[in-house]
């Protein structure tokens, strides 16, 4: 549908400009409502260079903003608005704007994410300044800005997600600009010069998050908790909100809403509680952006300073001195899925292909690289990055930091893959599926791919699989002795004392609500 004229004019007092970042939808949004309310305005969205050319952006993401960009689009012409869609420098699109009619005001809501868009958001800063536009960043429900203290963080996110929400306007006046410089209607992954998309990515778009949150609540709550750790069964017990919520698709608030109006049509014990916990994994995500919020740096350096170079190249670990090139074989075998792990080589070729992993997996494929590989997380960050179609800057990081041990404050999750491909694939099904030159072999044998004494089993086979690239067993142990020393002299333990005062996990504890 196209914009009305008769919605449209060209000049007025007052000029706002709406700036659509991670937050792609009409509902529950304060910016948009406080533009519409005002008159006539600019709904923008731009794709900044400097943010497809991070080692962190992917296609993956890219291809899902697209169809949640093509969603909203349509949502907001039927509301008689129009979204410029432009690529170029997000300052320079301002200016196209601020050339054709002063801005008077600049609205969008808060975003904390990594180094690249909080140094676009710098920039964007001192453009306003200069040319006197004011910026309002409306806060989300993740990330309180500025943060007082740790301590009370749990109580005021249960007390912000359940706020009401912020209606969708009524109707929407667009500014008449024509069409700007560097304005698209569409921007494909192959003219960014970006890798090919995982062929079975989830899909973005507002109908999408809908119907996923649908379906979850009414049919896939009572499979969530036991099914959520093993990755096979979890790509359909999960929500599979994570990258609606990554791009704003849909906002924590109106999940929350949903899950409460669910909660309240249900006494089912077991069900009540895979919504509780479904709900804690909701507070756990804004728990862990606040952290990235109240301390970019972990982006690049270790949370705790003895870690900062116990996996650089040429260290001694566990017996051998580990150089550069022995370092990129490791990790290019991990990032091609061929370890000799089938479990965590499974893991990696179902991601490659889905931009999707269970938590519990992600877990596991990092400690494997981390811990096993001595691979560092910054090492492996841009990767994973990439790869995940619900990238989440303040998850991901911390993750990466929490798995590899490199916080000080976390205990030490070391993972055994083979025994997690006992517990998490008994019947050796999702490893056949995603390595599939094993499907001739027994599960039991499967299983014991991943130890020494499998070695000739393995060869006799005739399978084109590869051995295992270390002995889990004795880098795993070496792992834990080595990061276990470097924590028990003062010195470490007074950083992770400082770690653990300034970022340290408040467990989320809903307030006391009437069952």
């Amino acid at each position: 549908m196209s914009t009305s004229r008769a919605n449209r004019i060209t000049l007025q007092q007052t000029m706002n400009v709406l700036w659509f970042k991670r937050d792609l939808r009409v509902t529950d949004h304060a910016p948009l409502s406080h533009c519409a309310a005002a008159g006539p305005f600019v709904a923008l969205y731009v794709d900044d260079p400097s943010i497809i050319a991070s080692p962190e952006y992917g296609a993956n993401q890219h291809e899902f903003v697209n169809e949640c960009l093509a969603d909203l689009r349509s949502r907001i012409e039927a509301l008689g608005g129009r979204l410029h869609r432009i690529h170029g420098p997000t300052c320079d699109a301002l200016e196209a704007i601020h050339a054709l009619q002063p801005i008077t005001r600049l609205w969008s809501h808060m975003e904390t994410g990594h180094g690249v868009t909080y140094a676009r958001d710098k920039t964007v800063k001192r453009w306003c300044r200069r040319n006197g536009v004011r910026w309002t960043e409306c806060p989300t429900v993740e990330v309180f800005r500025p943060h007082p203290a740790r301590d009370g963080w749990s109580r005021r996110w249960y007390t912000q997600v359940r706020k009401p929400e912020v209606p969708a306007p009524r109707a929407l006046r667009s500014v008449d600009m024509g069409t700007l410089e560097g304005e698209v209607d569409t921007l494909s992954w192959d003219q960014l010069g970006l890798d090919a998309p995982a062929p079975f990515r989830q899909r973005g778009g507002r109908h999408e998050a809908d119907e996923l949150l649908k379906r979850f609540l009414r049919e896939r709550t009572g499979r969530y908790p036991r099914e959520l750790s093993s990755p096979g069964p979890a790509a359909d017990a999960c929500s599979r909100l994570s990258p609606h919520l990554a791009v704003g698709a849909i906002s924590s608030r109106e999940v929350i809403r949903r899950l409460d109006g669910a909660r309240r049509l249900v006494t089912h014990k077991p069900v009540r509680a895979a919504y509780d916990a479904f709900e804690s994994r909701i507070a756990w995500r804004g728990h862990f952006m606040q952290r990235l919020e109240d301390d970019t740096g972990i982006e690049t350096a270790c949370l705790h300073p003895a870690m900062d170079s116990v996996r650089r190249s040429g260290v001694r670990f566990n017996g051998d001195r580990l150089h550069a090139a022995e370092l990129d074989r490791r990790f290019e075998a991990w990032c091609a899925g061929q370890t000799g792990f089938p479990m965590v080589d499974a893991c990696i070729r179902s991601l490659r292909a889905t931009g999707w992993l269970n938590f519990r997996m992600r877990a596991m494929i990092v400690s494997v690289a981390c811990y096993t590989l001595w691979l560092d997380w910054r090492r492996i960050n841009p990767w994973l990055a990439r790869q995940f179609t619900d990238y989440e800057p303040g998850i991901h990081l911390n993750q990466l930091q929490m798995q590899s041990g490199s916080t000080g404050i976390n205990e030490l999750r070391i993972y055994n893959p083979v025994r997690q491909a006992e517990v998490h694939d008994p019947d050796g099904n999702f490893i056949r599926r995603w390595v599939p030159e094993l499907e001739p072999l027994s599960t039991d044998l499967i299983h014991r791919l991943g130890t020494p004494p499998a070695a000739a089993d393995l060869e006799s086979s005739e399978a084109n699989y590869p051995l295992p690239i270390v002995n889990h067993h004795t880098a795993n142990r070496a792992a834990k002795r080595l990061i276990s020393q470097l924590r028990q002299t003062p010195e470490s333990r007074a950083a992770a004392a400082d770690v653990n005062r300034r970022l340290g996990s408040r467990k989320p504890r809903p307030p006391r609500r009437g069952r």
